[in-house]
C-alpha cells in the first residue's frame, strides 16, 4: 500500500530547518537586546536640570516658597500687627524671583513645560492665588505665554 503523505513528509532542502531558524531568531533577538538606544539613555537629576532651565527655575522658587512659609510662621513681638523685617525679606526674595526669574524663562523640553504647568497648578491649588496673576485678574496667561514659546512646539 502507498503512502499517501509520504510526498509532504520530505524535507525541503531549499528551506532551513527548524533548528537553523531558532538559532537565527536567538542570535537576532540577542544583537536587539544589547543595542542600547540613544534617546533611552540615562539622565542624572544634574543633568536634566541643565537641559532645560525652567526646571532649575521652579526648583529654586519652591525653596524660596518654603523659605517664605516658614518666616511667616516665626512668632512677631507681642503688640505687633505689621510684619516682621524677616518676613518682608523672605516674601520680596519669593516674588522677586518669580516675577524676574521664572516668569521670564521659557521651557525647552516637554518635560519643563509640564514641570511649568504642574507647578502653577499646585501652587494655585496650595495658595489660592495664581503665580502670574496680573492686576486684570487673569490667571495663567503668562505661564501658559512661556509654554506657548517653547522650541519644543
Amino acid at each position: 500500500m502507498r503512502n499517501p503523505f509520504a510526498r509532504l513528509a520530505r524535507s525541503n532542502t531549499a528551506r532551513p530547518s527548524l533548528r537553523e531558524c531558532a538559532a537565527s531568531l536567538k542570535a537576532s533577538a540577542s544583537r536587539v537586546i544589547r543595542r542600547k538606544p540613544v534617546d533611552a539613555a540615562p539622565v542624572a537629576p544634574d543633568a536634566a536640570l541643565a537641559a532645560d532651565p525652567i526646571l532649575a527655575a521652579i526648583a529654586e522658587t519652591r525653596r524660596l516658597h518654603i523659605e517664605r512659609i516658614r518666616a511667616l510662621y516665626v512668632e512677631a513681638p507681642e503688640g505687633q500687627l505689621n510684619p516682621t523685617p524677616e518676613q518682608d525679606a523672605a516674601t520680596d526674595a519669593f516674588f522677586a524671583h518669580v516675577d524676574g526669574v521664572l516668569l521670564k524663562t521659557v521651557p525647552t523640553t516637554a518635560a519643563g513645560c509640564a514641570a511649568l504647568a504642574r507647578f502653577a497648578n499646585e501652587f494655585f491649588e496650595d495658595e489660592g492665588f495664581a503665580l502670574d496673576e496680573d492686576a486684570s485678574n487673569e490667571q495663567h496667561i503668562r505661564i501658559l505665554d512661556l509654554i506657548a514659546r517653547s522650541p519644543l512646539l
